[in-house]
């Protein structure tokens, strides 16, 4: 009998570093085609929430919400926010690095439509080199 294994590499990941957060190409996939995100942290430090947002809500947006820009590539999806990653350190106290990020799981509310990035439950061997 022959168990087939699943290709880890499928499900969705998002990986911090220092000064971004890289979303795999599935994750991608589940923002369609989102150009512009909100992002948010969860007041337990359980979640990094992303919601994409429309061209007319970002014109219609406010100086109290931040925006931000959603580079979107073949294989994968990156918002580069320095300030926002520091935050996430120092308020979550979770260690960032420069060359090496760690992988947490991405989950994405359908009703919502909003991706939430699973911050307790890094990836067995999460750091990538």
């Amino acid at each position: 009998m022959i168990e087939w294994v699943r290709n880890v590499r499928a499900e969705p990941y998002a990986t911090l570093y220092e000064s971004n957060i890289t979303l795999n190409k599935p994750a991608a996939e589940l923002l369609k085609e989102a150009q512009y995100i909100q992002m948010g942290i969860t007041s337990d430090c359980g979640f990094i929430v992303i919601q994409p947002v429309s061209s007319e809500e970002k014109v219609v947006s406010t100086k109290d919400i931040g925006i931000f820009h959603l580079i979107v590539a073949r294989s994968y999806s990156r918002v580069t926010n320095r300030a926002f990653m520091e935050m996430l350190r120092d308020r979550c106290h979770i260690a960032l690095s420069y060359n090496a990020g760690t992988r947490y799981p991405v989950t994405l509310d359908k009703e919502t439509n909003i991706l939430y990035i699973d911050l307790n439950h890094p990836v067995k061997g999460g750091s990538l080199y």
